[in-house]
């Protein structure tokens, strides 16, 4: 079955995005870039996937001390729920589950748009950006059929069944505070929601299985950065 494929450019996150781009980048006056590596954590809201951990990479570049725009990149891994789900059930004679197992990689490339407001020994930086994430699945859903053979005994058979997963398209808004450690490396912890813009379905094609992917999240971020000018 051919898969259509969506056309981002016509999100509306994506044309808002450009145009501050070009925004940005007009009569630059200040012109200093820095690097911000961000350990972080997820955790999403409901739905198959039940954590993350990864790590963000933005390339900043700060149009005036107050306005930049961050070139973001990195990697994620989303854990899924591993709860049993009971399809059929006959006491003591038959019984067959699904049970949904693995994790998702993400690779997220976008744009933000940020703001800092510098503070004696300390800065506030918010944060509004978009981002494509590029799905590496390694899930599998497995549907093992248990059937008694006699008092006390049974047998189980166990089908194994990959997952494909669909890439997504986030939105996300953060706030994080930065204290400085020395005149090029600074310390930042961040915080914020991730809006799923794009809810697809983890599925199964050899079963006609599917199961909602939401990618919304809370996530927290703690790192550094490394100032470039």
């Amino acid at each position: 079955m051919l898969k259509h494929k969506k056309n981002i450019l016509n999100k509306p996150g994506i044309m808002t995005i450009a145009l501050l781009t070009i925004l940005c980048f007009v009569n630059p006056v200040f012109a200093q870039w820095d690097v911000q590596v961000l350990p972080e954590v997820y955790l999403p809201n409901n739905g198959l996937l039940n954590k993350a951990v990864g790590s963000e990479v933005k390339l900043a570049y700060w149009q005036t001390p107050r306005w930049g725009l961050a070139f973001c990149t990195g990697v994620s891994n989303w854990t899924v729920d591993t709860t049993r789900d009971i399809m059929i059930s006959i006491p003591d004679t038959y019984e067959r589950s699904r049970l949904w197992q693995g994790h998702i990689q993400y690779v997220p490339v976008g744009l933000s748009l940020l703001a800092r407001s510098e503070a004696p020994q300390r800065t506030v930086l918010l944060e509004a950006g978009i981002r494509r994430l590029i799905a590496t699945s390694n899930i599998d859903l497995l549907e093992t059929d248990h059937v008694w053979t006699g008092p006390g005994t049974f047998t189980d058979s166990t089908a194994f069944h990959p997952v494909d997963c669909p890439d997504g398209l986030v939105g996300r808004l953060g706030i994080g505070g930065i204290w400085a450690l020395n005149d090029q490396l600074d310390c930042v912890v961040a915080g914020g929601y991730q809006i799923d813009m794009d809810r697809g379905n983890a599925t199964v094609d050899s079963l006609s299985v599917h199961k909602e992917l939401d990618l919304t999240a809370v996530y927290f971020q703690l790192g550094f950065v490394l100032k470039l000018q």
